[in-house]
C-alpha cells in the first residue's frame, strides 16, 4: 500500500471475534486523536480459554501523542506489506456465513488533503511485524508493562 502526497496516514482499526471460544474476540480503532477498543482482560492469564468476565470498552479515549507516534511508527514499517482488499464480487453464497468460525477484519485509516477521512479495508499481513503493530496496539489501549519488540 502506498500514500498518495495528498493522504497521511491518521489510523488504524482491527477486529477479531472468535465464533468458538468467549472471551477472546478484541476490536481495535486508534487514530491521531482517540482510541476506542472492546477486548476481554489479557493480563495474567495463561492459555485463556474464556470464562465468565464481561469485556472493557474504551469509548474515544484521547490518546497521548507519544502512543500515536508508537502506533504510526509501527504501521508505516509494514505498510508495503499491507494490501488493499478488493471489492468483492456478488456470489450466491455471499449471503451464507459460519457462527462458528473466526472472523478478522483489519483497516488503515488515511486523511485527505480536505481533512476527510477514509477508512480502507485490507488483508491482514502475515508475519512478525504485523504482530508487532497489534502488540503495540493492544499495550496502548490496555498497559500491562509487557516488553514488545520495537522497530528500529
Amino acid at each position: 500500500m502506498k500514500l498518495s502526497k495528498e493522504q497521511t496516514l491518521c489510523g488504524v482499526s482491527y477486529t477479531f471475534s472468535s465464533g468458538m471460544v468467549y472471551g477472546t474476540s478484541i476490536s481495535i480503532r486508534i487514530t491521531d486523536e482517540k482510541m476506542s477498543a472492546t477486548y476481554f482482560p489479557w493480563e495474567n492469564i495463561d492459555n485463556y480459554d474464556g470464562d465468565e468476565r464481561e469485556p472493557v470498552t474504551i469509548d474515544n479515549a484521547p490518546i497521548e501523542k507519544e502512543k500515536w507516534e508508537q502506533v504510526e511508527k509501527a504501521l508505516l514499517c509494514i505498510l508495503p506489506e499491507i494490501e488493499i482488499k478488493k471489492k468483492k464480487i456478488f456470489s450466491p453464497y455471499s449471503n451464507m456465513f459460519a457462527l462458528d468460525a473466526d472472523s478478522v477484519y483489519f483497516s488503515v485509516i488515511l486523511r485527505d488533503k480536505n481533512g476527510d477521512e477514509n477508512e480502507i479495508a485490507c488483508y491482514v499481513p502475515r508475519g512478525e511485524n504485523f504482530t508487532v503493530l497489534l502488540d503495540i496496539m493492544k499495550e496502548t489501549v490496555h498497559p500491562t508493562g509487557r516488553t514488545i519488540k520495537r522497530f528500529d
